[in-house]
């Protein structure tokens, strides 16, 4: 099945951290990449606001996994913003 959600996708393929992150709520609201339940839980509404939580995270110091920040997390982090300002106008409705 695919993924419903144009900012989960795009989320998806642009950030590791994103999918780390996804992951692990995923995992803890028990809902299975793939399935229907993947689906109604990442709305875009959701996927937006795991987005806003996960850039927020390089914004305020860098790395959810890591205290120091290096170039290829400044790269990530331009490409989490370009996501938000994509997004921006919908807010994740």
């Amino acid at each position: 099945m695919s993924i419903k959600s144009s900012i989960m996708r795009d989320a998806l393929r642009t950030s590791a951290e994103f999918r780390y992150t996804a992951e692990n709520v995923s995992q803890d609201e028990e809902v299975e990449n793939g399935s229907d339940a993947y689906n109604d839980f990442w709305t875009d509404k959701n996927a937006y606001a795991e987005l806003l939580y996960v850039e927020s995270t390089f914004r305020e110091g860098g790395h959810i996994n890591c205290d120091e920040r290096t170039p290829g997390m400044n790269f990530e982090h331009a490409r989490l913003k370009k996501l938000i300002k994509k997004y921006a106008h919908t807010k994740g409705q």
